[in-house]
């Protein structure tokens, strides 16, 4: 079922969706080839995931924080968050001032390897409580119906928080076995189609063709 963009998700919130997207495309292309041990290694699934989205900070201009050796990248509330500050994106305490003040969350994201939905289903809840243009949370599970099963438990948190507005997104990136399924889901728990968010990069980049 399609449903209607909310004007405030443009293309600067489809750009984050298609890159958080090919980020993870990028990090699991080869996932067919792991071995069962990789398969339930955790520090494989996260070192894979963290450079990805390195990149993507440095291709959206904005800070990254996630929990490493660098003194500026440690973690900040998420595993993973994009931050819009006044330009100076590269602090290495970390701290902000009163000249690179937080301006805007791009993105925030979670990870969980665990094989529990219960813990896969915490670490979501997370992201209710976030003021984000994207929520992202990305999860392993080893067949498509237990991914299946944690994206409704997903929606039923959504739907159960009253504080929970339409134009809040959700991306849902469920590994299972060795592909990847990805679940948009607005503030209501409604799925929205990640075709509408990428036709709106391309009306922005070609404003002159009609009717994508």
């Amino acid at each position: 079922m399609n449903h209607e963009i909310s004007n405030n998700h443009t293309a600067g919130t489809a750009q984050i969706i298609e890159g958080v997207i090919e980020a993870v495309q990028r990090a699991f292309f080869d996932l067919d080839t792991w071995s069962d041990e990789e398969m339930h290694s955790s520090g494989r699934f996260s070192a894979r995931v963290f450079p990805q989205f390195r990149h993507l900070a440095e291709k959206l201009q904005c800070d990254v924080r996630f929990t490493a050796s660098e003194p500026r990248n440690y973690e900040f509330l998420y595993d993973i968050c994009l931050l819009k500050t006044s330009g100076a994106f590269n602090e290495r305490n970390g701290y902000f001032y009163t000249h690179s003040p937080l301006r805007r969350a791009l993105l925030v994201l979670e990870c969980e390897w665990s094989p529990r939905e219960e813990e896969i289903v915490y670490d979501f809840s997370k992201l209710l409580l976030a003021r984000a243009d994207l929520r992202c949370m990305i999860f392993y599970r080893s067949s498509r119906p237990l991914v299946d099963a944690c994206i409704e438990r997903a929606r039923f948190a959504i739907k159960s928080f009253e504080q929970s507005t339409t134009s809040d997104r959700y991306l849902l990136c469920g590994l299972h076995g060795r592909s990847t399924t990805f679940t948009m889901l607005d503030g209501l728990g409604n799925d929205l189609e990640i075709g509408d968010f990428q036709r709106s990069i391309q009306k922005q980049a070609r404003p002159h063709i009609q009717n994508l």
